[in-house]
């Protein structure tokens, strides 16, 4: 599959919303209220407000996408401000296995470094079976478990990127 990593345009930005939700409801069976109260939140919109939203493109189909935070933007406690953050990876299932996650990723610490920092941080959950393996196949190590949200487990991984 040929696809290129850009920065979604606001009009795309319902698209990467879409993406997302068909991203996360793997999780919809076993933990429905985190994926509910996800879905609810209009996560992508409301991290184009703050942070990049980054897609995956194939042709006119939106494959693909993420948050990038650069340092200092308000965020979660548990990261340090000087941390750019990654959020939200997010790659549907019939698009998975074709490379479209390590991209974004990669996007994001192409921006991290743009933007001076020398962390890359994210949280993600056990339940992500898939994504971190990815994570920690590119460098991204454990720094510790968070407190769980709505039931499910969540941990703090870090990229040094600068």
């Amino acid at each position: 599959m040929h696809y290129q990593i850009r920065k979604a345009q606001p009009h795309e930005w319902s698209m990467a919303e879409q993406v997302a939700e068909a991203a996360f409801g793997d999780y919809e069976a076993g933990h429905g209220d985190w994926f509910r109260t996800l879905r609810d939140a209009h996560p992508m919109r409301v991290l184009a407000e703050s942070a990049e939203v980054l897609v995956a493109v194939a042709g006119d189909e939106i494959v693909g996408a993420v948050g990038y935070m650069r340092p200092g933007i308000p965020r979660h406690e548990f990261f340090p401000l000087d941390w750019a953050i990654l959020r939200m990876l997010s790659v549907p299932p019939r698009h998975r296995g074709n490379g479209i996650a390590r991209a974004l990723v990669q996007a994001c610490i192409e921006c991290a470094r743009r933007d001076q920092a020398t962390i890359l941080g994210l949280y993600t959950s056990p339940i992500m079976k898939a994504a971190i393996p990815l994570y920690l196949s590119i460098g991204f190590v454990h720094q510790r478990v968070l407190a769980p949200e709505l039931g499910v487990p969540c941990d703090l991984y870090s990229l040094r990127v600068g």
